[in-house]
C-alpha cells in the first residue's frame, strides 16, 4: 500500500504574485485533491533579451528547491540599486 503524497504546485498569477497550491494525491485511489491557493510575494519579472514568458522560447523565472526556497530571475529597480564604494589604501587607514 503507497502512501498519500503531498507537495505544493507554484505558478506566478496575472498580477505577477508567486501563488502556492497544496496538492495531494492518493495513487491507490487515483484521486487528486487540489486547495487553496495561497499568495507568497510579488516577484518583479526579469525583462530583456533572451527572456520570454511564454512560448518555445521561454526561460524558467523561477525554482523552488527541495527546502522550499527559491531562486529567481528579478530585475532589480534603478533607484534600489547600491552604490559601489572602493577604498584603497585601506590598511594605512587603520594604522591611523
Amino acid at each position: 500500500m503507497s502512501a498519500n503524497i503531498r507537495e505544493e504546485l507554484f505558478y506566478i498569477a496575472t498580477d505577477a504574485r508567486l501563488m502556492a497550491v497544496p496538492i495531494a494525491a492518493a495513487p491507490q485511489e487515483r484521486t487528486v485533491t487540489v486547495g487553496t491557493p495561497v499568495p507568497l510575494f510579488t516577484m518583479r519579472l526579469a525583462t530583456g533579451p533572451g527572456i520570454s514568458l511564454t512560448g518555445y522560447q521561454s526561460r524558467a523565472l523561477y525554482a523552488v528547491t527541495t527546502d522550499g526556497r527559491f531562486l529567481m530571475n528579478a530585475t532589480i529597480e534603478a533607484d534600489r540599486q547600491s552604490p559601489i564604494i572602493l577604498v584603497q589604501n585601506w590598511q594605512q587607514l587603520l594604522k591611523k
